[in-house]
């Protein structure tokens, strides 16, 4: 979980950034979740605008 943590550490700053970019059309949506699915699970990848399901594969450690 620390790793997933840190991996998506800085995604709200990142939104932030991109809505500067976009001021006419900012974030609709109250919220933004993602569920890194089980390594059980590594099809993922499925998004709504407010869930992203992803893949554990995404973990990688330099927040890519």
């Amino acid at each position: 979980m620390d790793k997933v943590v840190a991996e998506f550490s800085g995604l709200e700053s990142w939104f932030d950034t991109v809505s500067a970019y976009f001021p006419r059309n900012p974030y609709a949506w109250p919220k933004y979740d993602i569920l890194v699915l089980p390594p059980s699970f590594p099809m993922g990848g499925m998004e709504n605008p407010m869930l992203t399901f992803a893949s554990p594969t995404v973990i990688v450690g330099d927040k890519s």
